[in-house]
């Protein structure tokens, strides 16, 4: 097998300064499109709570979720199968 000499990195502090620059601006993009997520989804859900007392305070989802005391069913297509036949084949 042949060798071949290491590669030989050098970084300056101008490449370092140029780093740092980047990842704050990055930081502030993402503090900043985290603060408009919330702001939206605040603004969403106030808007949600004024749709249902609107309309009588009935969520039309509701009916697809299983009441509190309710444990909630997950529906699988091999679901007769006992374990040994899901294993066997």
């Amino acid at each position: 097998m042949l060798r071949r000499a290491p590669t030989a990195i050098t970084l300056t502090a101008e490449d370092i300064a140029a780093y740092e620059d980047s990842r704050l601006a990055r930081l502030a993009r993402l503090a900043h499109a985290s603060r408009e997520n919330t702001a939206a989804s605040e603004a969403s859900a106030a808007g949600r709570q004024q749709n249902q007392s609107r309309a009588g305070g009935a969520d039309p989802s509701d009916e697809l979720r299983p009441l509190p005391g309710e444990k909630a069913r997950v529906v699988r297509v091999g679901e007769g199968r006992t374990r040994t036949e899901r294993i066997m084949g």
